[in-house]
């Protein structure tokens, strides 16, 4: 059973009279009512809540595992997932015993031990049981909880590993399993643009040996704040000024840094191209308003 894609607060459940699981003359599994049920929100606060109820185990009288009721219940959401699993009135018979007079074990009474209401997870019982004169083996892990690799988790109340010689596979009893889809964060679409900038925007009096800064509203591609991206021009000149230019990613900021010192009395113009990406891809753009993408200038003085 699974929840509808836009989930649901109220359970969703659904019965069966009896269970019951066998293999030829053998018989591993009886019980009365079943009952699972989920139920779960969506949403990045929602969670999802399954769980599987089993009402008298060993309704045949015949298995090793007895009770009378028992139940798993798992929850996940984003941010968690657990498991639990509840046991009334359950016995496990870890050895059949023996009594045949004809075969070669020892004769001995059978071994039962009590099941805690609440077991810890994964907690396990190796037994045995006798057939003519031979042995299989078998070993009941009980609030098995699975981690699955799609961040899901399986809470089983019972697996019973049947491990041979003659009777070898599994049978798990009582399974609920829950998992969430984690929602995507939104797309960034918004482009990034320069926020301050030093020199600020028509300063005067700058030191020649001032270097240019451009903070951006975003964090920024580091391989996309280059020498292409990032420029400096004396005014009147389409010659790039030589400068190594570089971006701290902690600060968001670009550095242009001029090999020489800038001109006394000159006034520089600082660009910063649509090229520029933050970490999504967006190219700048500083004036969105306008239509097309707009690169950032801006011009100060040196003082003399």
């Amino acid at each position: 059973m699974t929840l509808p894609a836009g989930g649901s607060a109220s359970p969703i459940t659904a019965t069966a009279a009896t269970g019951r699981a066998s293999a030829g003359p053998a018989t591993f599994f009886t019980s009365g009512p079943i009952t699972v049920s989920t139920h779960g929100t969506t949403g990045t606060t929602g969670s999802v809540t399954s769980s599987t109820n089993i009402q008298t185990v060993n309704t045949s009288g015949q298995e090793v595992f007895t009770a009378g009721n028992v139940a798993s219940t798992c929850t996940a959401s984003e941010g968690t997932i657990s498991g639990s699993t509840t046991i009334t009135g359950g016995t496990l018979q870890t050895d059949s015993g023996d009594d045949d007079p004809t075969n070669t074990i020892p004769d001995h009474p059978p071994v039962n031990v009590t099941l805690p209401a609440n077991p810890a997870p994964n907690t396990f019982f190796n037994g045995h049981i006798h057939v003519g004169s031979s042995t299989d083996n078998f070993r009941y892990v009980f609030n098995e909880q699975v981690l699955n690799p799609d961040g899901s988790i399986t809470a089983n109340a019972a697996h019973e590993h049947l491990l041979g010689p003659k009777a070898v596979g599994d049978l798990i009893i009582g399974q609920s399993v829950c998992g969430v889809t984690a929602t995507a964060p939104p797309a960034d679409t918004t482009a990034p643009k320069v926020v301050r900038t030093a020199p600020a925007a028509n300063a005067t009096g700058i030191a020649p040996g001032a270097n240019v800064n451009a903070n951006f509203s975003e964090a920024m591609k580091g391989a996309s704040i280059n020498g292409t991206t990032f420029k400096l021009f004396r005014h009147g000149s389409t010659t790039k000024v030589g400068a190594s230019v570089s971006y701290n990613a902690s600060t968001r900021q670009g550095i242009l840094n001029p090999t020489k010192p800038l001109s006394r009395g000159a006034t520089y113009k600082a660009v910063v191209t649509t090229f520029a990406r933050d970490l999504s891809g967006n190219r700048l753009d500083q004036n969105a308003t306008l239509s097309g993408l707009q690169q950032k200038t801006w011009s100060f003085k040196i003082r003399n």
